[in-house]
């Protein structure tokens, strides 16, 4: 995901002192109608479901036939690895704390291929921390993991997502000199790249700026392309990462980022909450769509619509889920959602 907002909310309606504020992005504020652009979608039925879950998932990813599901109030672990053939939770690990093998605000969730070794990678937002598993010693020891990479990233603002790329890392942040801080193996800065949305009202800081383009990013199965979404906007952008710097390739706006800033330092959105998750497949970008007014009362964004593009930017396909959904990810013709309403549950598509 990915948690400031999630966390203020979660905060109010559950009142545990564990939700820390550190976990700054991922889901924002919920919301109330909108109408999707005049066109051709398509609505599907969930014809399938995972309920498997005791706490509130929040994020997750694929790997071989499990799904790494984030349970933001997992009693075992913070990390639950589902056996989605049988509905069931193998395990669960990595705990809240401050300990050497606990983590105090889980960031994004990451599995990629390294040298040939598969692994999973998370990032603390609060400590700064960075960890990468060998993703096989987790289904066989889970309860004594070593990491293959354990090091604190040494940037001065607040970092929002990380992830592995082919040259270094990519994060996300609160930046005031670029949307996206690219490091080398080491977790290095080298510098900061992209532009955010244009800036329409100069007298906001950077900082400020920043925390309104606040979003969600996925990378390609090969790492050679990252897709970033605007939760204050409907803002596709698709980049390359295999050049010198980062570059854009394009971008979809479907609502231009329209915000201000009351008591100094509150981001207020003028319009709809825009795109809240994104995946990315081997030829497509998908990303999920709220299109609504946020709702201050509820716990987070949902949305209903996921468009498709192909890596050339063109739009394939828009399909209205029958259900508000808050996560996606796909794998060949098979969409998986994270649903909260009437209950915490992974639900399945057929594209």
């Amino acid at each position: 995901m990915p948690l400031i907002y999630l966390y203020k909310r979660l905060f109010k309606f559950f009142n545990m002192k564990q939700l820390f504020w550190g976990f700054l992005v991922f889901l924002l504020i919920s919301c109330r109608g909108n109408d999707l652009e005049t066109g051709v979608y398509t609505n599907i039925q969930a014809n399938d479901s995972l309920t498997f879950f005791v706490g509130l998932p929040v994020d997750m990813e694929l790997y071989k036939d499990y799904l790494f599901v984030y349970d933001f109030f997992g009693e075992n672990g913070l990390i639950s690895v589902v056996d989605s053939f049988r509905d069931s939770t193998l395990f669960s690990f990595l705990n809240t704390g401050g300990g050497p093998d606990e983590v105090v605000s889980l960031s994004n969730l990451d599995i990629f291929s390294d040298q040939g070794r598969n692994l999973f990678g998370i990032f603390d937002v609060n400590t700064k921390r960075y960890r990468s598993y060998a993703t096989d010693s987790i289904f066989t020891n889970q309860a004594n993991l070593n990491p293959v990479l354990d090091r604190n990233v040494n940037v001065s603002y607040s970092i929002n997502e990380l992830y592995k790329t082919n040259r270094g890392y990519v994060a996300t942040g609160f930046f005031p000199d670029g949307k996206f801080a690219i490091m080398n193996d080491s977790l290095e800065l080298i510098y900061y790249g992209a532009e955010y949305r244009p800036q329409e009202n100069k007298n906001f800081s950077k900082v400020l700026h920043a925390q309104a383009n606040i979003g969600k990013s996925q990378l390609s199965p090969d790492r050679k392309w990252l897709a970033n979404v605007i939760f204050h906007a409907g803002v596709v952008e698709f980049y390359n990462l295999e050049t010198d710097t980062i570059v854009k390739k394009w971008e979809f706006v479907k609502d231009e980022l329209d915000y201000t800033v009351k008591n100094g330092r509150n981001i207020h959105n003028k319009g709809v909450e825009g795109f809240i998750s994104v995946d990315v497949t081997e030829q497509n970008v998908f990303a999920l769509y709220a299109g609504e007014v946020s709702d201050p009362d509820a716990i987070a964004t949902y949305g209903k619509y996921v468009y498709q593009f192909d890596f050339d930017g063109n739009l394939i396909h828009i399909y209205e889920l029958d259900r508000k959904v808050l996560d996606i990810r796909i794998e060949g013709n098979n969409l998986k959602a994270i649903a909260h309403n009437p209950e915490p549950i992974v639900v399945s598509y057929e594209l």
